[in-house]
């Protein structure tokens, strides 16, 4: 994601999600679904996931690792769209 102070400390991308099924996800989910209206007010699913993230983290110990497209091309994102358009027309082939 995104590597903008208003995205700090995760620079969570919100267009991929690998989460386990416990108590503490099910709650984090659940409250990221029903604050849309953060969504709305951001104008951003990426500042609302790390808001949420940090609460969740600090509330309930969830724990959070976030994965880095730097280091693999499995997952392309806002870096490979921006960055590298040469490899965004190889990836759509």
């Amino acid at each position: 994601g995104s590597r903008q102070v208003r995205f700090a400390p995760y620079s969570a991308n919100s267009g991929f999600y690998y989460i386990c099924n416990n108590l503490r996800t099910q709650n984090f989910m659940e409250s990221f679904v029903m604050s849309s209206h953060l969504v709305l007010t951001t104008r951003s699913h990426q500042s609302s996931m790390v808001q949420l993230l940090s609460e969740h983290m600090s509330l309930y110990a969830l724990k959070v690792k976030v994965y880095s497209g730097k280091d693999t091309d499995y997952f392309p994102g806002g870096r490979h769209f921006h960055m590298d358009k040469q490899w965004m027309k190889d990836f759509l082939k």
